[in-house]
């Protein structure tokens, strides 16, 4: 049998059935075999050729995957920053139908009662709206917090300026790597003023040294892992696919942190608790910089 043309093989027009066809017509069972046999060296030797260039270009792979993943990072946090920018100009053009109605309802008196339990069950609800204390009772909440995560104090110094917006305690997400899509640890999410805090649970040594056989399970304490400014952060939310599911990516340049919830209604509660705090946040910084606007001109 003749040589092998591997140019056929690599012709944008090439078919299978009709080379086949074509080759094998005339062929004996030695033939058959002899292309066989042929087919496989040059497989073997396509296969070498591409693991060594593979090698060969290894480290330019390398250099160009991170160069592609900070040009992603660069551009979430650019498009995050023209979507501030694009709300902070209606505001001043007065063209922001949303801003006018809360100043309309902010314009009429308060009324001295206080809220009632039906009031107070809704806004303490499950991944509801950030709950929204007095002074004294935010300051409260606050230092029982820190109290209650390790580590978080050498993280995230306490400051009056700071809050707890959300305490995801009883909250449960994992970690997922971003390549292989691996799920990692258990975490929990939680909300301060203007930082997102993920926090692990650790066994307390305390009460397990104190533990006997037949009591109850030991302590778990709540571990500060890392600390994300929110303005700084960008929220990609992730279409289910064979690896994972219910799933969000968190990018905080240069890094990138992908999370997965116990549901997808559990997903979506956090996202949309994330949402409206960061809207929120924003309309109290418009707020702000309204006046001294306003004075200049």
């Amino acid at each position: 049998m003749a040589m092998l043309n591997l140019g056929d093989f690599v012709d944008a027009e090439f078919k299978a059935d009709a080379y086949l066809q074509t080759t094998l017509a005339s062929q004996n069972d030695a033939g058959v075999r002899d292309l066989r046999e042929k087919l496989h060296i040059a497989k073997s030797a396509a296969a070498g050729d591409l693991q060594k260039n593979v090698y060969k270009n290894y480290g330019e792979f390398v250099a160009i995957s991170k160069e592609i993943s900070g040009l992603e990072g660069d551009f979430l946090v650019l498009r995050s920053l023209l979507g501030e920018l694009s709300a902070a100009n209606a505001v001043f053009r007065g063209a922001d139908p949303a801003f006018v109605e809360r100043k309309e309802e902010s314009s009429v008196p308060a009324t001295s009662e206080k809220p009632g339990p039906e009031t107070i069950s809704k806004d303490s609800s499950h991944l509801t709206q950030p709950v929204r204390s007095p002074p004294e009772e935010g300051a409260v909440a606050l230092a029982e917090f820190y109290d209650s995560v390790e580590g978080l104090q050498k993280l995230l110094p306490a400051s009056r300026a700071q809050s707890v917006a959300f305490d995801g305690t009883n909250t449960r997400f994992y970690e997922v790597h971003p390549a292989t899509f691996r799920q990692g640890q258990a975490v929990q999410l939680h909300l301060l003023h203007n930082m997102l805090l993920i926090t692990t649970k650790k066994k307390s040594i305390m009460a397990s040294a104190r533990g006997v056989a037949g009591a109850a399970a030991p302590m778990r304490r709540l571990v500060a892992e890392r600390c994300m400014p929110l303005a700084e952060i960008a929220i990609i939310d992730m279409k289910d696919s064979a690896e994972v599911t219910d799933a969000f990516k968190i990018m905080c340049h240069p890094d990138a942190f992908v999370f997965r919830g116990e549901s997808a209604a559990e997903k979506a509660r956090f996202l949309g608790l994330l949402k409206r705090h960061r809207e929120k946040l924003q309309e109290d910084s418009r707020r702000e910089d309204l006046p001294a606007n306003r004075v200049e001109e």
